[in-house]
């Protein structure tokens, strides 16, 4: 709301005072609260199993999600102080949209969960409504039930974790190096596209 609607940046560094630690207070209750939540639907053993089912694959993309807005708030916070210290006609709205927008795409995740049925039982999900079309098309192998899902790294997925790393860290450098906020954020796209990959690309069923 702030950086949408705001009509100044005047006052930004009084602004961050209170707001970061009410932030850093909201988003670990959040954290609690959801993987409490969590627990009631899917349990923490058949967390990858439920990879197959489009329940599955939406809770992965959203706590995937999670990572590049630890970034932004990082940025819109600790960094932005120093920015903001240092150069007093320096604009940090941008980055708020930025970070905004990558809440946005948490929401949406978490509106697709409401959409899809929770896996209670997975072997039955699986046999009722098969797997996730995600799941179907990066998975090359036979997927039946009672098959569990194991991850074995290869240099593939390895390298594109690697990858993801790099752009996390690009993300932040973007910043750093006085970059325009859409170069950093879509480092930060990337980086959840290759992170997500990496996993898939991981994945075997036994």
């Amino acid at each position: 709301m702030i950086s949408w609607f705001s009509t100044s940046k005047e006052n930004w560094l009084t602004f961050l005072k209170w707001f970061t630690p009410v932030a850093i207070t909201c988003f670990l209750i959040t954290i609690g609260t959801g993987l409490f939540l969590m627990t009631l639907v899917v349990d923490f053993k058949d967390y990858t199993d439920a990879w197959m089912l489009s329940y599955g694959q939406a809770l992965l993309i959203k706590h995937l999600l999670i990572i590049p807005l630890l970034a932004f708030a990082f940025i819109n916070s600790v960094l932005m102080r120093k920015r903001l210290s240092k150069d007093k006609e320096f604009n940090p709205k941008p980055w708020i949209k930025a970070e905004s927008i990558i809440l946005l795409f948490i929401f949406s995740a978490t509106a697709a969960l409401g959409q899809q049925s929770p896996p209670h039982d997975i072997e039955t999900a699986l046999a009722t409504s098969g797997p996730a079309r995600l799941f179907d098309l990066l998975y090359q192998g036979q997927i039946e039930r009672g098959l569990n899902v194991v991850l074995s790294f290869n240099s593939i997925s390895n390298s594109l974790l690697g990858l993801a790393v790099l752009f996390l860290a690009m993300t932040i450098l973007s910043f750093v190096k006085k970059a325009p906020t859409a170069i950093s954020f879509i480092m930060s796209i990337f980086m959840v596209l290759t992170f997500y990959l990496a996993i898939m690309l991981s994945v075997i069923l036994n």
